[in-house]
């Protein structure tokens, strides 16, 4: 039985709302997060009506109707695909490419059989080329009172042309760093390497470099020496999948890697046999890297993928996000997802991890020699920071690397970043959220907004930090409000821990007891599975503090509107 996701149902709960005032309505969803089973749920809703999905590849097409298949039998028995020699224009529920709608009188032929009444774009943020114009158009000429939904990962476009047009309200946002807070992707580990390369004589594009001299270039051998040596030092025991600039390099650079791992290439033209052969062969991991050039940023589910590489510098947010997105679906055992870039831009924000968290004396050095051969040691990149006010996604890298490099053990549930102190203490972080911003950004100055809720909303974008003890009951006091993460990191580690507070303590490999076992299961649902000593007192000592700064948060959130008032 299908059982959706707390963030789908409330994005299903949005557009049932916003659809009484708009008929085409946005929903940005990161990669890997369940777009498809989002809409496809959304559809099933409907009382009646005939509905048709439109995507611009083969593979988007199939998708919706495997899932069909595997969750939604009756509407699979309804389905059909319009889409080169298969014209099943009469189903009820049609999955069809732009291209084959603008072709041949298909789209015709599927209104001879009744008007359209719901239309999902997949990858919406094509919506605005003129294949999509022109057949949401007929469409609506046809059912003025038709329902539009577009799902994207990425609602920037390349060209700058904005999805106001076709869209008068993104009903619901479910960024990468969101996700990953929530549990739906994993983290992730952004390396920026320099190579020797040069760009000079390359003619620039609106989205990067001429592809193929760009290729020629990357392709060197002692450029792909250096891709290999590091590949196999930062993630050579994972599935990888690489993007290259060119076909020709994407063909090379495999040649050069299938010397000591099975890697292997594909591209625009390779047959449709043998790329699902070269992807199956991935996906069992018989082949444990794959190269492709433009060809694998979307329509392609990996999940064990545990390693992106980046052999192509771009200029596009959009495609970066696109790329970054096949390595961030969660799989048994997975907790991270490796992105070496070799070709890091500048003005993509890449922090240095000394810069966000700071760290011991000895690892800052080793960090300015490996910055001075030429690696940029870095943290996650702020691809998608469009929230309203603030960007709050590049604080939520910072935490998730926070628990990576901070000697405290650190874990992250939703918008707190717990640590243990001692046995009976804890730190806390309260991260700004995004939602709540949006939703305040989105009333402040209107009727009803008054003194209290401006001084609430300049709380609401600041660090809180609590501190969480024990006497006898679990009780939080609020420490202070920060703009900054590295002031409230600082001010925690001041503070006196003991061994528990240790995340390389020995204790924490060895096996949990039956006592604790039972105690964490009484507080979360999900527990590991073979959990060490240090994973369940985490979790433990995370859900109590959890619940012990969502009580004085309420608190103080009243307190903070009251003296708002009163000012």
């Amino acid at each position: 039985m299908l059982k959706l996701r707390p963030y789908q149902s409330d994005c299903l709960t949005a557009l049932d709302h916003d659809y009484e005032t708009y008929k085409a309505l946005l929903v940005v969803m990161a990669t890997g997060t369940g777009k498809t089973i989002t809409f496809l749920e959304w559809l099933n809703r409907q009382a009646a009506g005939r509905f048709l999905i439109i995507a611009h590849r083969q593979e988007l097409v199939s998708q919706p109707r495997d899932k069909m298949l595997q969750f939604f039998p009756s509407m699979y028995l309804r389905s059909g695909i319009v889409m080169a020699g298969q014209d099943d224009a009469g189903a009820d529920i049609i999955c069809a490419t732009v291209q084959t709608l603008n072709a041949n009188g298909r789209l015709d032929r599927i209104l001879e059989h009744g008007p359209i009444t719901h239309v999902v774009v997949d990858e919406a943020h094509h919506r605005v080329a003129s294949t999509y114009v022109n057949v949401l158009d007929r469409l609506r000429e046809a059912n003025p009172g038709m329902l539009e939904l577009g799902v994207t990962a990425t609602p920037e476009r390349t060209d700058k042309d904005g999805l106001i047009r076709a869209y008068k309200k993104c009903s619901y946002r479910l960024p990468i760093q969101a996700a990953i807070r929530r549990g739906a992707l994993v983290p992730f580990d952004a390396l920026g390497i320099g190579v020797p390369i040069s760009l000079q004589g390359i003619r620039q594009t609106a989205e990067g470099w001429d592809r193929e001299p760009l290729g020629d270039v990357l392709s060197a051998d002692n450029v792909l020496e250096i891709i290999l040596d590091k590949w196999r030092e930062l993630c050579g025991d994972r599935q990888t999948v690489g993007f290259t600039a060119s076909v020709a390099q994407a063909h090379a650079t495999a040649e050069y890697f299938d010397t000591c791992v099975a890697a292997e290439a594909l591209d625009g033209t390779t047959n449709k046999k043998e790329r699902a052969a070269i992807l199956k062969r991935y996906q069992s991991g018989e082949t444990q890297v794959i190269f492709n050039c433009m060809v694998l940023t979307e329509g392609f589910d990996a999940p064990e993928t545990g390693a992106i590489l980046m052999i192509a510098p771009t200029k596009s947010d959009l495609v970066y996000v696109q790329r970054l997105g096949r390595g961030l679906r969660t799989a048994p055992g997975k907790k991270t997802c490796r992105v070496l870039d070799f070709a890091p831009l500048a003005g993509r924000s890449i922090i240095t991890a000394g810069d966000v968290l700071g760290m011991p004396l000895k690892i800052k050095k080793a960090q300015e020699k490996a910055e001075a051969a030429g690696v940029l040691t870095s943290i996650n990149v702020d691809l998608l920071g469009r929230a309203v006010t603030i960007d709050p996604d590049s604080l939520i890298v910072e935490v998730l690397n926070l628990m990576a490099r901070s000697p405290l053990p650190w874990a992250l549930d939703d918008i707190y970043a717990t640590a243990a102190l001692a046995e009976k203490s804890a730190a806390c972080l309260v991260l700004p959220d995004p939602q709540r911003l949006e939703a305040a950004e989105a009333m402040r100055g209107g009727d009803g907004w008054n003194d209290g809720a401006e001084a609430l909303y300049q709380y609401l974008k600041r660090v809180r930090l609590y501190r969480v003890s024990k006497d006898r009951a679990w009780s939080a006091e609020l420490i202070g409000t920060y703009d900054d993460l590295d002031d409230a990191k600082d001010e925690v580690s001041d503070w006196q821990t003991d061994g528990l507070g240790n995340r390389r303590s020995p204790w924490r490999k060895l096996p949990p007891t039956s006592k604790q076992i039972n105690y964490l299961m009484r507080l979360v649902s999900d527990v590991p599975e073979a959990p060490t000593m240090g994973e369940v007192s985490q979790l433990i000592s995370q859900a109590l503090t959890v619940q012990a700064v969502q009580t004085a948060e309420r608190r103080q959130e009243r307190v903070v509107m009251n003296q708002g008032v009163k000012e």
